[in-house]
């Protein structure tokens, strides 16, 4: 998975934006640690899995974020989820999502979207479960159907990797923001922050 994709969609260099410490009166002065928990790479799929530590000698803090791209025949699939957690405890705070899917035949690309919130506190897998059936609901009698159909599988097939290849990191419940699009990931990364702003998160992309 090509690095500087990763870091320009996560967003290495300004993480202090988007962590709860930021409204805090720490100094900016911080070093961010990165460690792979999980990497997987196909043929035509890649899911990559890791802790970021933002660190300096007064404070310690942890998130995660799972990168996950699918390449098949019809369209582009990716993925970007940050898992924001408490500073005191660790335990999981929020999920914060954005994904996109690309057609390969240009006359099913439309520019459409939604913002999904999953209010209940849910396991990691369980929230890519849920998003799944979302998007199920969205498609039926909607002309962008298609999209929606291919991104519900896709997060179907999600779910069960997490669930299955990382379930110690399965344990935490949180609730989610999301944005789905079939549109540029500046587009999304500008949605997200604003998103993040908006619900008092202090998140920023």
């Amino acid at each position: 998975m090509n690095v500087t994709w990763i870091d320009k969609v996560v967003n290495f260099t300004n993480l202090t934006k988007g962590c709860p410490l930021h409204k805090s009166n720490v100094t900016p002065n911080v070093n961010v640690s990165v460690v792979t928990l999980y990497n997987m790479s196909k043929k035509h799929e890649q899911l990559l899995f890791f802790g970021i530590t933002i660190y300096s000698g007064t404070f310690n803090y942890t998130m995660y974020a799972l990168v996950y791209k699918a390449e098949r025949s019809q369209y582009n699939f990716t993925l970007v989820t940050r898992i924001f957690t408490d500073p005191k405890t660790g335990a999981y705070k929020a999920y914060l999502t954005g994904m996109n899917i690309v057609p390969a035949n240009e006359k099913k690309s439309l520019p459409v979207g939604d913002v999904i919130l999953t209010v209940n506190n849910l396991t990691f897998s369980q929230y890519y479960w849920t998003l799944n059936k979302v998007l199920m609901k969205l498609r039926r009698g909607d002309e962008t159907n298609w999209v929606w159909g291919r991104s519900a599988y896709e997060l179907r097939h999600l779910s069960h990797l997490v669930r299955l290849k990382l379930p110690e990191y399965n344990q935490g419940k949180a609730v989610g923001i999301t944005v789905a699009m079939d549109l540029s990931w500046s587009c999304i990364s500008s949605i997200i922050s604003c998103l993040g702003s908006i619900a008092g998160l202090g998140f920023g992309a």
